[in-house]
């Protein structure tokens, strides 16, 4: 473990020059950093829950420094190091010296590893999100400050008090002011959208990914999952063809074109991105995405869009069929959602992955047991049926963002779905769409 100062800076010694000197701990050189060995982790909650009273003490021989004390100070979840004379080691912003009789912040530090040191390297080079306000936050916003601070925003935590395992790749939970928990999500979008065989999904494809691009002020990553070739994917988008690429699939009929969408574990292109949108192809983008896509990775949970006026007792697209064959009781004023516009938290998330596995194994047992054609909609009724029975969906957070087939230009909501219009008149209404967009948008 290296030793890490106040000032959040890693002692360094030069053994050829003698001298001791610090380096910010995103620039360590492990070469030349000091290292204290065998140090076990301090279960520093239950010494608190059970009032222990034991000091903690490592006798070690460090570079430089000679033999010392290494104390473990509970209360500020620090170490303090002194010689045998019981003087502190302090850090005067100048020199090291033993020359305090007792330890405060100028003689604390903190035994951090390899992995520590990544992990707030990772926080500092990502965007995050505070579930507390909602607010997105840049690398810019991340700052590290003396007195163990990392600074986000306006939150200050507490490096004394973060774990190696309380940072996760898609959150983090913090502790600010030396009790108050703040939780972060990862903000590092991924945009996928399934477009197969026909000619006119492909018409509606190019016009979706046109949309993202100038009105949805997304220039992340785009997925197609397509029949069809990347250089062919590249030459439909065009200028708007940039971090884009394609996960090669080839269903061979309705349901495997709309269950495609599912297809997205194991598989390196999908790792690493939070939060997951899922688009039909025949949605038009209206507004900028980032708001709708913020609010969806708080639920932590698959979002989707309700169809309001569609009830699950009597409607057969969004699965009453499934609610009734299993007799479950449920109000005639319930609407369903749509499938075609989903938000998925990550694919670690392992609650949302088990309810997809669950979605493709009922997809595929209702398929055998009913017939491959018993649900016209396919996915989008046993969605709404695993929702009404397990639960697993957040409705509220993409309903307010989305319009079905209303193409009214002064009702913009975030965007528009085109599923009320036959296969081969979408990319004409859409088209007409995005460019009343582009008269009223400059």
């Amino acid at each position: 473990m290296y030793i890490l100062n106040y000032e959040c800076q890693i002692l360094h010694f030069d053994q050829n020059t003698n001298t001791i000197y610090n380096k910010d701990i995103y620039n360590i050189d492990k070469n030349f950093a000091i290292k204290v060995n065998d140090i076990n982790k301090i279960n520093r909650e239950d010494d608190f829950i059970f009032n222990e009273k034991n000091q903690i003490i490592y006798n070690r021989n460090l570079p430089y420094f000679g033999q010392v004390k290494i104390i473990y100070l509970p209360k500020y979840s620090c170490y303090a190091i002194c010689n045998d004379e019981n003087k502190f080691l302090c850090w005067d912003k100048n020199k090291y010296e033993f020359s305090r009789d007792d330890a405060q912040l100028w003689e604390f530090y903190l035994l951090v590893d390899n992995d520590f040191i990544d992990k707030i390297f990772y926080i500092k080079q990502n965007q995050w999100i505070s579930k507390r306000n909602s607010k997105l936050y840049k690398p810019n916003d991340i700052e590290i400050h003396e007195g163990f601070i990392l600074q986000i925003g306006d939150f200050l935590i507490n490096l004394q008090y973060l774990n190696n395992d309380d940072i996760k790749f898609n959150y983090f939970i913090g502790i600010c002011n030396h009790w108050q928990p703040e939780e972060f999500f990862l903000y590092r979008p991924l945009i996928y959208i399934t477009a197969f065989s026909n000619e006119d999904i492909f018409k509606q494809l190019e016009l979706c990914i046109e949309s993202l691009r100038l009105f949805g002020d997304y220039t992340g990553k785009i997925i197609v999952m397509t029949d069809k070739s990347q250089d062919f994917i590249l030459n439909l988008c065009q200028e708007n063809s940039y971090n884009l690429t394609v996960d090669p699939m080839y269903p061979k009929d309705f349901v495997g074109y709309v269950c495609s969408k599912f297809n997205i574990y194991n598989k390196d292109i999908y790792q690493n991105h939070q939060p997951i949108l899922y688009l039909d192809p025949d949605i038009i983008i209206d507004k900028p995405i980032k708001p709708m896509l913020i609010e969806a990775t708080l639920t932590q949970l698959i979002c989707a869009p309700l169809e309001l006026g569609h009830y699950l007792y009597n409607h057969t697209a969004i699965g009453c069929g499934l609610i009734q064959q299993d007799q479950l009781k449920i109000s005639h004023y319930v609407p369903g959602f749509n499938g075609g516009t989903l938000v998925i938290p990550n694919v670690y998330n392992d609650m949302v992955k088990n309810a997809i596995y669950l979605i493709k194994k009922t997809i595929t047992n209702t398929g055998y047991f009913f017939g491959r054609d018993y649900n016209r909609w396919a996915d989008q009724e046993v969605l709404n049926y695993i929702s009404v029975k397990l639960g697993f969906f957040n409705t509220s957070i993409l309903t307010k963002y989305v319009n079905y087939i209303d193409n009214n230009i002064n009702n913009r909501r975030g965007l528009v779905h085109f599923w009320g219009h036959p296969t081969q008149d979408k990319p004409i209404v859409m088209k007409k769409y995005l460019n009343s967009l582009k008269q009223v948008i400059k």
